[in-house]
């Protein structure tokens, strides 16, 4: 079966793992590699057809974060493991976004950043900011034109956001981008909206087309809050 690994957590005496899986939220923990055990954090509940998405973070206290499909009102939650207890952190409004496909990204100023898909109309998808105290607002939405494949910035984000260390978010689109031909595109964004396309995806041939992953930045453990504490310690 394959896992989304979210959070790594290593002491000197003990390596512990917590993923999503299936359906749930499992912690692997191995004193030694001779002494694994795994135990079942949190099972979703059918009736409310809710649906892990993507990778856990981290945040600042400790708290691990994670996204879901469905809920209580089918638009899709944040939800938050502390010392073990899963709980609801907060539940999308279909007005900012819904529906997030992918997992939570901790930004140098300390607050959470996503996306979600196109959610009608023409709304092409929507890059979301999230306070520690649970407020979300919108940060960039992506607009599908008539002619959808001449979308300039792109639609349809196909990613987590990284975070550059740089002021900016970078991260991937499946569809759009300038010229009729677009298939894609590469984009960062500010924490105020400023979005700026670095690439159009437009021959398959020679530099590809519909990106469906996520970006990687050199030198990552330079460029994310919770690698860079870790690799203090």
């Amino acid at each position: 079966m394959k896992s989304n690994n979210l959070h790594r957590r290593q002491t000197r005496r003990s390596l512990a793992h917590t993923f999503t899986i299936c359906g749930l939220i499992a912690l692997i923990e191995a004193p030694s590699y001779a002494q694994v055990s795994l135990s079942t954090l949190h099972s979703f509940a059918s009736t409310n057809f809710e649906m892990p998405r993507g990778n856990l973070i981290e945040g600042p206290d400790g708290t691990i974060y994670g996204t879901a499909a469905g809920g209580p009102q089918a638009s899709g939650m944040v939800f938050k493991i502390t010392n073990g207890i899963y709980s609801t952190f907060i539940v999308f409004d279909p007005r900012i976004a819904a529906n997030p496909q992918f997992g939570l990204t901790l930004g140098t100023d300390g607050n959470f950043y996503g996306t979600t898909p196109p959610n009608g109309g023409i709304d092409g998808g929507d890059v979301y900011k999230l306070t520690p105290a649970g407020q979300m607002t919108l940060v960039y939405r992506f607009v599908v034109t008539q002619h959808s494949n001449d979308t300039q910035h792109g639609w349809q984000p196909a990613c987590s956001l990284v975070d550059g260390g740089d002021g900016y978010l970078y991260g991937t689109t499946e569809a759009g981008g300038e010229g009729i031909d677009g298939r894609g595109t590469v984009f960062k964004v500010t924490p105020a909206g400023d979005l700026v396309t670095l690439h159009t995806f437009q021959n398959p041939s020679a530099g590809g087309e519909v990106p469906i992953a996520g970006l990687t930045i050199r030198g990552w453990s330079r460029s994310t809050p919770s690698m860079r504490r870790r690799a203090a310690r």
